[in-house]
C-alpha cells in the first residue's frame, strides 16, 4: 500500500487553507449572519472544491486503502464479483476508464453535485453552507464511501420538505433517491431508518426520556448488540458485515492525546446540539420542520454513539455513528445558523472545530511523514 507522500499532503493543506480564508468572514465578524440566499447563492467555489478536494484526498483516512482496493478489482484476479464494494462502485470500475483519479471524480464528484444542490435547495447561504461543511464534514465526507449514499438521502429529502411544486411528485423524488441511498452502501439502512424516525413529531419530553434511560440502554447495547447489528432486518450481507464490525479490533488511542482528540472534536459538537435543543424545543425557537429533522437526526446518531462508547464490543462503531451524525449537522447546522441574530456560542463552536482540524492535520503529517 502507498503513503502519504510531503507533496500530497501540502497540496491538500493549500486547497483547504485557501479555501477557509475565502470563507472565514463569519468566524471573524461580529455582524449579524442573518444573510438572505439571494445575496449569497454562489455555489461555484463551494463545488469546486468539493470536486477538487475529495478526488485528491490523500490525507482522507481511507483514501489509500480504497486505492489499494480499486488495484484488485481492475486486476484479472478480481474477476468479475469485486471486494468490498457495491455493485454501483463495482459498475463504475468497469465502465470508466482505469484510472482510480477517474473513478474518484466520478464518484465523489456526484456526491458533490448531490451535496451542493441540497444546500441551494434548502436556500443556505452560500458562505455560511462553505464554512460549516469545510469544518464540520470536509475530511469525513472525501473518507468515506457511503457519502454517497448519505447525498442521495439528503437530496431526496429537499423534495419530501419541499412546499413548492406537486406534492405527489414531491414525495415520488424522495421515494426515489431514499431508495437509491439503500444501495450506495451497506449501513444505508441503518441511517435511512434512523431518517425516517426523525421525521416523526417530537418534543422536550422526548428529549428528557431518552436522557433518563440512557443508564439503562447502555447496560443493555452489550448484551443485544450482535442481535442488533445481525438482524435480519438487513440483508444478510450487510448484517455480516455489521457483526465484523463489533469483533473488530479496533480501539480509540486512549493516551491523553487520544483524549484530547476526542475533546476538541466532540465537545463543540454537543454544545451546538444542547443548545440547539433547548432553543428549539424548550424556548420553542420557530423553525423549519426540515431544521427540525436534521436536529433529530444528528441526536439520534450522537446518541447512538454514545450507547457504544466504553462497550466490551468494538470501538469502532461508536466512531463510526459520530462521523455519520456529522453528515446530518452540516446541514442542519447550515440551515440553523442563519436564524440566530448573533450566534456567539456557535460561532466558538466552529472555532473549536477549526482547531480540531488543525489539530488532525498536523497529527497526519506526524503520523505519515515525521
Amino acid at each position: 500500500m502507498e503513503k502519504l507522500t510531503i507533496e500530497q499532503f501540502f497540496f491538500d493543506m493549500v486547497l483547504w487553507f485557501s479555501f477557509l480564508a475565502t470563507n472565514c468572514r463569519f468566524l471573524t465578524s461580529n455582524a449579524r449572519c442573518r444573510v438572505a440566499y439571494r445575496k449569497d447563492n454562489n455555489y461555484v467555489p463551494l463545488f469546486l472544491f468539493l470536486l477538487v478536494f475529495c478526488t485528491f484526498a490523500f490525507i482522507g483516512g481511507d483514501y489509500f486503502n480504497y486505492q489499494s482496493l480499486y488495484k484488485i478489482n481492475t486486476s484479472q484476479s478480481a474477476g468479475a464479483s469485486g471486494q468490498h464494494v457495491e455493485a454501483f462502485y463495482m459498475w463504475l470500475v468497469k465502465v470508466l476508464p482505469t484510472n482510480f483519479f477517474v473513478w474518484r471524480f466520478v464518484v465523489w464528484g456526484l456526491a458533490s453535485v448531490l451535496m451542493v444542490a441540497t444546500y441551494k435547495r434548502f436556500e443556505v447561504p452560500a458562505k455560511m453552507a462553505s464554512i460549516v461543511f469545510l469544518l464540520v464534514i470536509s475530511v469525513v465526507f472525501a473518507s468515506f464511501r457511503n457519502t454517497l449514499g448519505f447525498v442521495a438521502l439528503f437530496f431526496g429529502s429537499t423534495f419530501l420538505f419541499s412546499q413548492k411544486g406537486n406534492k405527489l411528485l414531491n414525495y415520488i423524488v424522495f421515494a426515489i433517491f431514499f431508495v437509491c441511498s439503500l444501495f450506495l452502501h451497506r449501513s444505508m439502512f441503518i441511517f435511512a431508518a434512523l431518517f425516517c424516525v426523525a421525521l416523526i413529531p417530537i418534543g422536550k419530553k422526548t428529549y428528557l426520556l431518552s436522557i433518563v434511560l440512557f443508564p439503562v440502554l447502555y447496560k443493555l447495547i452489550d448484551n443485544y448488540a450482535y442481535q442488533l447489528l445481525g438482524s435480519s432486518l438487513a440483508s444478510e450481507d450487510a448484517a455480516t458485515h455489521g457483526v465484523g464490525y463489533l469483533e473488530s479490533d479496533f480501539r480509540v488511542d486512549t493516551t491523553l492525546m487520544g483524549y484530547v482528540q476526542l475533546l476538541i472534536w466532540r465537545l463543540p459538537i454537543y454544545v451546538i446540539l444542547i443548545y440547539s435543543i433547548i432553543k428549539i424545543y424548550f424556548k420553542q425557537q420557530d423553525v423549519t420542520y426540515a431544521v427540525k429533522t436534521y436536529l433529530n437526526a444528528t441526536y439520534f446518531l450522537v446518541y447512538i454513539s454514545l450507547l457504544w462508547r466504553g462497550q466490551e464490543v468494538s470501538a469502532f462503531l461508536t466512531n463510526r455513528f459520530h462521523d455519520s451524525a456529522m453528515f446530518f449537522c452540516s446541514v442542519f447546522l447550515a440551515m440553523y445558523i442563519p436564524t440566530q441574530p448573533k450566534p456567539k456560542l456557535l460561532k466558538r463552536c466552529l472555532w473549536v472545530l477549526l482547531i480540531a482540524n488543525l489539530y488532525n492535520f498536523a497529527y497526519q503529517f506526524y503520523k505519515h511523514l515525521l
